[in-house]
């Protein structure tokens, strides 16, 4: 049953009357999932400044030049520029590979728009990961920016914004058939 957008779960007594009730840690339970699932939703959409970001967070921005429609993705470290904002750990074909980059130099000047943490590993762990990967090569399709942050964190290298360009490319070149056709 439901009481003001809540689900209630009804028991029943072990009182000899066996009128059921409604079980109150089931409510405050409820309450609190509630609550933590709105503090999610209202955090996603929160930009944590950069000097709060913890090392081994996943950060990302907007790239110039692409219209909107790429990201670059950096680990952070625990350093910080004269300017007192982080440096990042990032792959990028400027630098041929992974190396540390100032933090305006990683958001050109814009603000970033996600931080994140998608394993359990330590901060230490995913900094070591992250270095230990310097002398690798960028490249676009197989090892770009969003491949290597997700290494970083011990996951599968994965890029979906890859995927994603990759799977627009084969339904547009459908279309473009379907279309001559």
């Amino acid at each position: 049953r439901t009481i003001d957008g809540l689900s209630v779960a009804r028991t029943k007594t072990t009182a000899p009357q066996s009128a059921s009730h409604v079980t109150v840690l089931q409510n405050h339970a409820n309450l609190q999932v509630l609550i933590l699932s709105a503090c999610e939703i209202f955090m996603r959409n929160l930009a944590i400044p950069p000097n709060f970001l913890l090392p081994g967070t996943i950060v990302n921005a907007p790239m110039k030049g692409w219209l909107g429609l790429t990201r670059h993705f950096a680990i952070v470290t625990n350093k910080h520029g004269s300017d007192g904002l982080p440096i990042v750990v990032a792959n990028s074909r400027a630098s041929g590979g992974p190396a540390e980059e100032l933090w305006t130099k990683f958001t050109e000047g814009q603000p970033h728009e996600r931080a994140y943490y998608p394993s359990e590993l330590p901060p230490e762990l995913v900094l070591y990961n992250a270095y230990g990967m310097f002398g690798t090569r960028y490249n676009l399709i197989m090892w770009n920016c969003e491949h290597f942050v997700n290494a970083c964190h011990g996951l599968r290298p994965t890029s979906g914004q890859v995927t994603g360009f990759a799977l627009a490319a084969v339904i547009g070149g459908l279309a473009i058939a379907v279309a001559r056709s």
